[in-house]
């Protein structure tokens, strides 16, 4: 029966591990939204206007644009955030 036990506890840190990944993911998507909104400054604009922004302005091969911008030399980094913009 340990051997049972053993595999429904790896399983249940399995599951809490994919829903902090989760949490981890949406907190992440939240704060990055934020820090482009604040940034480009068109938080007053509509989602669909933003949207269509942004989708003009993504680099087309990620790869080549990382290797291009020496200051996003380790996307492992938490990005710097200014302290005082306003």
């Amino acid at each position: 029966m340990s051997k049972h036990n053993n595999l429904e506890s790896i399983d249940e840190q399995i599951i809490k591990l994919q829903e902090k990944k989760k949490t981890l993911q949406a907190k992440q998507e939240k704060e990055i939204g934020k820090y482009l909104l604040k940034s480009w400054n068109v938080s007053s604009l509509d989602e669909e206007t933003i949207l269509k922004l942004i989708d003009s302005n993504k680099p087309t091969d990620i790869e080549t644009f990382l290797n291009d911008n020496d200051n996003i030399s380790d996307t492992n980094k938490e990005p710097s955030t200014p302290n005082s913009q306003a």
